[in-house]
């Protein structure tokens, strides 16, 4: 709670502007001493995840589990290297779940 940036709250919700600097101090930290909430963090940052849904890809993640792209008709496997592109995909393989717009 003293490294990873927050905000308190009290009777209202205000913005709570956190730097570039202590992300970069948080993700340090984290990464040194904590790392499954590293991951969880990584994911949620570079991914768009809420944590309800990092915390699903990491408990369900099984690299060579074979999946159907529902709507596609398409088999692939959960964990897609795309190295000349240089990312990773996971699929998450969540059914049902969206957020509002």
């Amino acid at each position: 709670m003293e490294v990873v940036p927050s905000r308190s709250y009290r009777l209202d919700v205000r913005p709570y502007q956190v730097s570039l600097e202590e992300v970069k101090k948080a993700l340090q930290h984290l990464q040194q001493s904590h790392r499954p909430y590293y991951l969880l963090y990584k994911l949620m940052l570079e991914g768009g995840l809420r944590l309800l849904h990092a915390t699903q890809v990491v408990k369900g993640f099984s690299p060579e589990e074979v999946v159907e792209i529902p709507g596609v008709g398409v088999e692939t496997k959960k964990l897609v290297c795309f190295e000349d592109r240089g990312f990773w995909q996971v699929l998450c393989g969540f059914e049902g779940l969206s957020k509002a717009v």
